[in-house]
């Protein structure tokens, strides 16, 4: 999958489920690790807020804040859930 391509389709709000339940399943295989920036966001800019389960485990990666922020940015920012974890902030 071409996820530049993908994450660009998100934004312009032109994917379909099948689209996103494919990234939603490649994020939750832990398979592409090194993708996981780009799948997050795809699914955040897509606003499959289904997958928030997916989303708030990367609130923990302490590891790599990059990928907390952005799991902040689509909790919080992109899906308006700042509410339920103004907790972490």
């Amino acid at each position: 999958m071409n996820y530049s391509q993908i994450l660009e389709q998100a934004k312009e709000g032109n994917l379909d489920q099948q689209t996103i339940l494919a990234i939603a399943n490649e994020l939750a295989s832990k398979q592409h690790i090194a993708d996981s920036y780009t799948l997050l966001h795809i699914l955040g800019r897509a606003e499959a807020t289904q997958y928030e389960h997916l989303i708030r485990p990367y609130l923990d990666f302490e590891d790599d804040p990059m990928l907390v922020a952005l799991a902040l940015r689509i909790l919080c920012q992109y899906w308006n859930l700042t509410d339920k974890y103004v907790g972490v902030l």
